[in-house]
């Protein structure tokens, strides 16, 4: 995760990276990252805001949650709720109803299918 030009979010991998870029987010500013995931919208974002979303799931999809990154870009505001996008774009800091997190600008984006296996599921993986 570190030494990597760019940060690809694969599913493999995916909560161990978002869990590591969200407890420190002030070490990736600047970074590029790459993923794909599910538009999910409050009412309360801007109109260039989203988070693009995976459903995390421990168990079963009983206790499916939702995790993501707030993101960024001209045009969020036309995209339906839970339509599927691959993304690129430039991990930065910022701050959501009181809360420091990362946000990913997006430089590139597009409309995806959703996955056949949609959801993530946590890995033994330590990552450094």
């Amino acid at each position: 995760l570190k030494e990597s030009e760019i940060i690809e979010m694969n599913e493999d991998i995916f909560i161990s990276y978002y869990s590591r870029i969200n407890e420190k987010p002030e070490d990736f500013v600047g970074r590029t990252i790459k993923l794909k995931g599910f538009v999910f919208k409050e009412g309360d974002f801007a109109e260039n805001q989203l988070v693009l979303s995976r459903y995390f799931i421990t168990h079963c999809v009983a206790d499916a949650s939702i995790v993501g990154f707030l993101t960024e870009f001209k045009g969020a505001n036309q995209l339906q709720q839970d339509s599927w996008l691959e993304i690129e774009g430039v991990l930065a800091v910022g701050n959501y109803d009181g809360y420091e997190m990362p946000i990913i600008k997006v430089t590139k984006w597009k409309e995806i299918s959703e996955p056949n296996e949609p959801y993530i599921f946590p890995i033994q993986t330590q990552v450094e």
